[in-house]
């Protein structure tokens, strides 16, 4: 497995971390308040909005519309400010959930999507789920977490400041500008940004099996077939649920904003795929002629880490929109295995093993990422949106042919793409 006990300890309490650290910024450091302003140019009348930005020469308003006014045609700005309760409970609960769920169900690398899989029996080799314990674990995380940003987030105040721009000499002008510039302090910019995105793993290695075996015969699935460890070498006693389409934690990005369109920072990607599995069994309805077992399975797990950039156009439509493109590159670690074998039985006999084939590879290569995301500032700590990747590993490696499953030769290509939805937190 990919990703140890450990390893999920640590990424959860870490995303925990945030939360808190989040929440006390929150209510004690001035960010995340709602900032209403007028501001009324020279010659005109007033604008009402939210100030975004404050740059050398100009101010950045959104109201009903995108207003970029130069400085020196500002007269006064009026700033209110109010710092609100109850945010900190959306913080909590989205990060407890992504931080819990991964604590307790990443398998293979991977964290399913609040899967009731996750609590189910090891037992006889069936897997069940019990839906009720994911109800109620659900249910008791949002309420835990949710609580604790809640009440770390429990300031609530308000305040107003009038801001008279003079016409005389720019010192004058530049200390006005100045403690205007302080009030807004931490909530112009939020320059960094945590994000987590889960996504549906669109899979490479998983269609090339399952096209293959479907076009010989074979029924495939993630579930493995009753009985399965008696005809597979190394077949471990109890069956661990494998990666799901859906993975809670496709991707979490540490980024820093060099420039108002541009940031850089640090990614982790798991590119696991669901485990799978394939059968097929030829029986012939006369007495006494062979009845033969195909089996096959499949399991890639894996992860990259990248240092990547990107790039903003959405803030040349709206300062609360992020239209981002980018990518990186870094190192991929991923395990692959692939077996088949090929059991005849004739009649009153025990059944006996005519081919094996294994394929097995683990090692850590160069890889490259592609990213794109689509979210909108819901809050000043926080986004929510669209996103997608694509994880490319070149590899030498080949898959040999295994003539009795009816697999051709394959170039090894654990890369794979993702689409899903992205949250992100702001500091």
């Amino acid at each position: 497995m990919c990703c140890s006990l450990r390893h999920r300890r640590c990424c959860g309490i870490v995303l925990c971390i945030l939360l808190m650290l989040l929440c006390s910024r929150s209510a004690y450091a001035r960010d995340g308040r709602v900032i209403n302003a007028l501001v009324f140019p020279r010659t005109g009348d007033g604008i009402a909005g939210e100030i975004f930005g404050v740059d050398d020469d100009s101010l950045t308003v959104v109201g009903d519309t995108v207003y970029r006014l130069a400085r020196t045609d500002i007269a006064r700005i009026v700033v209110r400010t109010e710092v609100p309760r109850g945010r900190g409970f959306v913080y909590g609960a989205c990060t407890g959930l992504v931080g819990w769920n991964f604590m307790l169900s990443a398998i293979d690398g991977q964290a399913p999507l609040l899967s009731a899989e996750m609590y189910g029996s090891y037992k006889n080799h069936r897997y069940k789920a019990n839906s009720f314990l994911l109800a109620h674990h659900t249910l008791a995380v949002i309420a835990i977490f949710g609580g604790a940003g809640y009440f770390v987030d429990a300031q609530h105040s308000y305040g107003e400041h009038a801001f008279t721009i003079p016409t005389g000499a720019e010192e004058e002008q530049h200390s006005v500008w100045k403690e205007l510039q302080d009030v807004l302090a931490d909530n112009v910019e939020t320059p960094i940004r945590f994000s987590v995105a889960s996504a549906v793993v669109v899979p490479s290695m998983n269609h090339w099996f399952q096209s293959e075996l479907s076009a010989s015969g074979f029924d495939i699935d993630r579930e493995r077939p009753f009985g399965y460890g008696e005809y597979l070498i190394g077949e471990e006693e109890y069956y661990n649920a494998a990666a799901l389409e859906i993975n809670i934690l496709r991707r979490i990005q540490a980024m820093y904003q060099i420039t108002p369109h541009v940031e850089v920072g640090l990614c982790v990607a798991w590119t696991s795929e669901p485990r799978l599995y394939a059968m097929r069994i030829i029986d012939s309805l006369r007495p006494g002629d062979v009845k033969r077992y195909y089996r096959a399975r499949q399991k890639l797990s894996g992860s990259g880490y990248y240092a990547c950039a990107m790039y903003d156009f959405g803030r040349y439509v709206d300062p609360r929109c992020n239209l981002r493109f980018g990518g990186g590159a870094g190192l991929a670690t991923n395990s692959y295995m692939l077996d088949g074998v090929l059991w005849s039985h004739h009649a009153n006999t025990a059944p006996e093993r005519e081919q094996y084939s294994h394929f097995e590879y683990s090692g850590t290569a160069f890889s490259t990422i592609f990213l794109a995301e689509c979210s909108w500032r819901v809050y000043d700590n926080l986004s929510l949106g669209l996103a997608a990747d694509y994880v490319f590993t070149p590899s030498s490696r080949v898959i040999p042919v295994v003539p009795f499953l009816g697999l051709q030769e394959k170039q090894f290509a654990p890369g794979n793409g993702s689409i899903g939805v992205t949250f992100g937190l702001h500091f």
